[in-house]
C-alpha cells in the first residue's frame, strides 16, 4: 500500500465521520487494511469509530423494517405439543414443544406487563399524605363534637342557674 492510498483512506474515513454520511462495506473493509498496515493509533482508532457507525446504521435500517406478525400461541397448542414429544420424544418433537412452550411464556409475560403498566402506580409519600389528612379530619371533627358537648353543657348549667336564682 503506497502513500497515496494511504492517504486518500484517510481522507475518505475522516470526511465520512465527520459529515455523518453513511458508511459502505468497502470503506470498513479499506480503514482495517490501513489500520492493520500502518499501526498508527489514530488510524486503528478512526477504523474503530467507522465500524461502530456501520453497525449503527445496520441496526437501524434492521429496526425500520417492519417485523412480521407473529401468530399468538395457545395453551392448546402447547398441550398438544407436550403429548407429542411425550408420545415420541423426537428432537424435531421437543424442538416444536420447547420454541412454543418459549413463545407462550413471552406473550403471557407481555401481557402481564402491559395489565401491571396499566396500573395506577404505587406512591407512598401520597398515601402516607392522605392517611395524614384523614387522620387530621377525624381529629377535627373529634374536636368539634367535644367542643360541641362542652358548649350544650355549659348552656345547660346556665339555664338551671338561671331558673334556680331567678
Amino acid at each position: 500500500m503506497d502513500i497515496r492510498e494511504q492517504l486518500k483512506i484517510r481522507r475518505d474515513t475522516l470526511s465520512t465521520l465527520e459529515t455523518e454520511s453513511t458508511v459502505t462495506q468497502e470503506m470498513i473493509d479499506d480503514a482495517y487494511v490501513l489500520a492493520n498496515f500502518s499501526r498508527r493509533s489514530s488510524d486503528q482508532s478512526k477504523y474503530s469509530q467507522l465500524r461502530r457507525r456501520f453497525e449503527y446504521q445496520k441496526d437501524v435500517e434492521e429496526a425500520k423494517k417492519p417485523q412480521p406478525e407473529v401468530e399468538p400461541v395457545t395453551k392448546e397448542q402447547v398441550a398438544e405439543a407436550v403429548k407429542k414429544a411425550k408420545e415420541s420424544p423426537t428432537i424435531e418433537n421437543l424442538a416444536v414443544h420447547s420454541k412454543l412452550k418459549r413463545r407462550y411464556v413471552a406473550q403471557e409475560d407481555a401481557k402481564e406487563a402491559d395489565r401491571l403498566a396499566k396500573m395506577p402506580k404505587y406512591d407512598p409519600v401520597a398515601e402516607a399524605e392522605a392517611a395524614q389528612a384523614a387522620e387530621a379530619a377525624a381529629k377535627l371533627k373529634y374536636a368539634e363534637g367535644l367542643q360541641e358537648q362542652r358548649k350544650q353543657r355549659i348552656e345547660a348549667k346556665t339555664a338551671t342557674f338561671m331558673r334556680t336564682n331567678h
